[in-house]
């Protein structure tokens, strides 16, 4: 959500030098070819194993940052971990979208915001305006280019639905029992489906589905989306890559707030019926389906 932020930047300032700070599990979601000139990698798994040592590594890095010179540094997040890392950077303007902590407010200024809406989109372009003046909403954000479709599994071209079984918290994963009955009726009507997820994310056991969960890296990942005539996923990241990169998807959401974390764009819809997934049922899932599918063009990877 935070590259509509930075590709307003981007388009804003052409020549600017955009470094972003990530953490190495979301590395590929950023562009490095026309959006971010240097991504620095932050291994937070690896300096929580470390204990005091991993704290101290992490001070280090951040603090090996000021060598950039920062003219201004945004903070999308405001969680302690991205507030310190701000600070440490030294730029000589600085600011966050929020504070989620008490640590996180003492470490960086929070200018008055008025968002038009109360999304994460919203609020980070509202940051982006109050520091560098009126920039437009980007139609899409600048994403990076998928990988080829040779190391992907073989699928059909045209005809491809790919379904995100995980999620990062239990009370926003669709069942899968869900999943396979959305999956018989797909598969039914002609189309393909092919779950992905991490390797520790629920299969779907249908015969007829093209199984990738733990399969592919979040590149692979990425690229069978971007080859989907329509994604399907809990509230979970996927669905908002999704949407990023203009392809129709389907969010089931539970107890997180629609009007925050909804896929940003034109080409998402959520189903939400209270605050837990299993409460939207594989009937409305598949309807919601058979509507986009009859409608949507060609798929935007082809």
């Amino acid at each position: 959500m935070a590259a509509w932020a930075v590709t307003a930047i981007r388009e804003r300032h052409p020549d600017a030098s955009i470094v972003w700070a990530a953490e190495t599990r979301c590395i590929p979601v950023i562009d490095t070819e026309r959006l971010a000139d240097k991504v620095i990698e932050i291994p937070r798994e690896r300096w929580k194993r470390r204990g005091l040592r991993g704290l101290f590594d992490s001070m280090r890095l951040y603090r090996s940052l000021r060598g950039y010179e920062f003219d201004l540094g945004l903070d999308f997040q405001g969680h302690s971990k991205t507030a310190l890392c701000l600070r440490l950077a030294g730029p000589t303007i600085r600011a966050s979208a929020r504070a989620t902590d008490a640590f996180a407010r003492c470490l960086n200024p929070i200018p008055k915001l008025n968002p038009p809406s109360p999304h994460e989109v919203d609020l980070n372009l509202a940051l982006v305006r109050a520091k560098l003046g009126a920039v437009p909403t980007p139609e899409r954000p600048i994403m990076p280019r998928p990988v080829s479709t040779d190391r992907l599994p073989s699928f059909d071209a045209g005809r491809l639905v790919t379904i995100q079984t995980g999620a990062g918290a239990a009370d926003k994963v669709v069942p899968a029992p869900a999943w396979c009955a959305v999956a018989d009726e797909l598969i039914g009507d002609g189309w393909t489906v092919a779950t992905i997820g991490g390797p520790h994310d629920p299969r779907v056991p249908h015969p007829r589905v093209l199984d990738w969960v733990g399969r592919l890296d979040l590149a692979e990942a990425i690229s069978a989306i971007t080859h989907s005539r329509l994604h399907l996923a809990g509230d979970t990241g996927t669905g908002h890559i999704a949407a990023a990169y203009g392809v129709p998807v389907i969010s089931v959401f539970g107890p997180t707030p629609v009007e925050r974390y909804r896929p940003w764009g034109g080409s998402g819809r959520v189903l939400t019926r209270g605050r837990s997934t299993d409460l939207v049922g594989a009937p409305d899932i598949v309807a919601a389906a058979h509507e986009i599918l009859s409608s949507s063009r060609a798929p935007c990877g082809s």
